[in-house]
């Protein structure tokens, strides 16, 4: 069985959003783009309309 994680996404409106079996994220710098891989498929949100993208266990932590 893969390692998975729960993502966290804070929206800049300040909704959240917790995604469960998240596999593998991260960033298209030259896109603009987030990405997360789920399902053996993957997602994509825009940057400029996230405040924080990432393990919600390590956002608990800080």
């Amino acid at each position: 069985m893969a390692y998975t994680m729960l993502l966290l996404i804070i929206f800049e409106d300040g909704g959240r959003k917790v995604i469960s079996g998240v596999e593998n994220y991260g960033c298209l710098a030259e896109s603009d783009i987030f990405w997360f891989d789920k399902n053996g498929r993957r997602s994509f949100l825009p940057v400029p309309q996230v405040r924080y993208f990432g393990s919600a266990f390590d956002y608990d932590e800080c």
